[in-house]
């Protein structure tokens, strides 16, 4: 049986040399191979574990079977950073024309899991990604199991399960494809609901009711999508035409703040999916995008640098004692804390400075790195979700 310890030992070792590995054949012998096999798979066996596959006229690289001739995985290598949309089409036309149930994009670090028979684009039907230097080693062994052990494959385990997780995400997708309009609708109509709703609760806590204007400004201010605010005693009906893309960018920014705003701009579109805490927040020429966690002066931050990029919580009220208090309290925590991240976090008490912060860095690239922006979205927007999953229950009390 595959041992999930040798293999997160395997992918370790691994992560320190990827950079060592050029081109698809040094990335097969070197990284998928050695993977494969922990995996279980006889890699030695061609009947079971077939290098260059042929479909019709074409080759994949390898086919992993549970029967002869018959692949249960199409698995295609490319050179590091190669693993892109002319990848996907070229191993989607291998599906394709093999009926093959799941199928594997890789180019050594990264592993993109896509279950064929699903629908949309090939982009929407990955299910699953792992990158192995970027996530932790037990997180992209977990993965590499759930969907490649040998003996998940041939029992059909792992196709069910891809089966079941292109379904959940699907169903996300679909209902992320109405945040728009439900948002609009909250937003609309003679009394706002969402400006309501925030006057009940700030009454409840302060034990006035506050003014209607002032507070359909702050609302607008925190979303500034929230166009349909009323600024007077009631909503306007109506929608405004939705800007397009790069509309709102303003115009007397610098190429590198250009550069940052698109980052962002995708970012934030991307991450929708996963989570809606920064939903309402536009992009703009910082460095940063921040949303409330909740608490007055603490914030859940994603910032993007040159070359790395990170998830924070952000911890920055007027009091620099009170940023140290909360601080604290959360780091007294924060081996629950880790654990619901299920990745250790740095904690940064940021001395001789008002703030702090807790934060999880990530070296794939920033927002120069244009190339891998989609993968860098990716797991920011995955590691903001568990980063709020984590904190949540700690904040609450605070």
């Amino acid at each position: 049986m595959t041992s999930p310890a040798k293999l997160t030992s395997v992918i370790e070792g691994l992560k320190q040399r990827l950079d060592s590995f050029h081109g698809e054949a040094e990335i097969s012998q070197g990284v998928v191979i050695p993977i494969l096999q922990e995996l279980g798979w006889p890699v030695f066996d061609v009947h079971v574990v077939t290098p260059q596959f042929k479909i019709e006229t074409r080759k994949a690289d390898y086919a992993l079977c549970h029967q002869p001739r018959k692949p249960s995985v199409l698995l295609e290598v490319k050179d590091l950073g190669k693993a892109d949309v002319k990848g996907e089409k070229q191993l989607f036309e291998y599906c394709f024309h093999q009926g093959v149930p799941m199928a594997v994009l890789t180019d050594g670090r990264s592993w993109s899991f896509f279950f064929p028979a699903g629908q949309g684009s090939y982009h929407e039907r990955r299910f699953a990604r792992i990158d192995l230097v970027s996530d932790e080693p037990r997180d992209s062994a977990k993965t590499l199991l759930d969907y490649l052990a040998v003996r998940a494959v041939q029992s059909g385990e792992a196709h069910n399960r891809a089966q079941r997780d292109y379904d959940a995400y699907r169903r996300q997708n679909e209902a992320a494809s109405k945040y728009a309009s439900v948002w609009s609708k909250l937003l609309s109509g003679p009394e706002s609901q969402l400006l309501d709703l925030f006057r009940r609760e700030v009454e409840q806590v302060a034990d006035v009711s506050p003014d209607r204007t002032r507070a359909a400004e702050f609302i607008r201010a925190q979303a500034p999508v929230a166009t349909k605010l009323p600024s007077g005693a009631k909503a306007t009906k109506g929608a405004e035409k939705k800007p397009a893309v790069n509309e709102g960018m303003p115009r007397d920014m610098s190429s590198r703040q250009r550069l940052r705003y698109r980052f962002f701009e995708g970012l934030l579109r991307h991450a929708k999916s996963r989570t809606q805490r920064h939903a309402n927040i536009s992009p703009s020429k910082q460095h940063y995008a921040a949303a409330g966690a909740g608490i007055a002066g603490v914030y859940f931050v994603y910032v993007a640098r040159q070359h790395d990029a990170r998830t924070e919580l952000y911890i920055n009220t007027k009091d620099r004692e009170r940023n140290q208090r909360i601080f604290n309290a959360l780091l007294l925590q924060k081996e629950a804390i880790e654990g619901a991240f299920d990745s250790p976090l740095d904690w940064q008490p940021l001395e001789g400075r008002r703030a702090c912060r807790i934060k999880k860095t990530f070296t794939t690239g920033g927002y120069r790195d244009e190339d891998v922006w989609e993968a860098i979205h990716d797991e920011l927007a995955v590691a903001m979700t568990r980063l709020e999953s984590a904190l949540k229950p700690h904040l609450k009390g605070l």
